[in-house]
């Protein structure tokens, strides 16, 4: 009987431990940043959001290519640049994704 306990001990902590590791794997989420005319958006701002808080972020590079590492689950992507409205998408991770292109839309806000 005690060795019976053990092992279902050991079995137990082995299945604790995979899920953990599971739950602590990093993807990459990738994509790039263009505005209306398909031109890149050098060095957006990119983020990956829960809710309101920041767990992800970077910015787009000169060609506006960006890769961000998150671990498993769903979030919400935002794009942003001065002079072009944020993009929010919803996003769900469960690997490495690749977004394509996120497509800002000029701010045609006028100043008096």
């Amino acid at each position: 009987m005690r060795i019976f306990s053990c092992r279902l001990l050991l079995v137990a902590i082995a299945m604790v431990a995979s899920t953990l590791y599971a739950s602590a794997q990093r993807h990459t989420v990738t994509g790039r940043v263009v505005e209306a005319e398909n031109q890149p958006v050098a060095f957006a701002t990119i983020v990956i959001l829960n809710g309101d808080r920041q767990v992800a972020g970077g910015t787009s590079d000169q060609d506006g290519h960006f890769a961000l590492t998150s671990s498993s689950g769903e979030y919400t992507l935002q794009a942003s640049y001065i002079g072009y409205k944020s993009h929010k998408q919803q996003i769900v991770i469960d690997g490495n994704i690749d977004l394509g292109e996120i497509v800002l839309s000029s701010d045609e806000t006028a100043i008096d």
